[in-house]
């Protein structure tokens, strides 16, 4: 695994909430890599990031753009 960067978001077997993200394995959120898709291109729904882990994906994003 390469070396973690600042606008990234690790998440693995000791985040909390692994178990409700529907992930198999550890990933990463590289918030400088965000993109827009339509929705008809989403085949299914993995799971959900619990409030914590997604308001350190939201701070991290305004870091990475910028707005914080």
């Amino acid at each position: 695994l390469e070396q973690l960067q600042e606008s990234w978001v690790k998440i693995d077997e000791h985040t909390s909430g692994f178990s409700q993200t529907g992930l198999w394995k550890a990933s990463i959120i590289k918030t400088e890599k965000i993109t827009v898709i339509h929705q008809s291109l989403i085949k299914k729904e993995l799971g959900i990031l619990s409030h914590d882990l997604m308001q350190k994906v939201k701070q991290t994003l305004r870091k990475t753009l910028g707005i914080e």
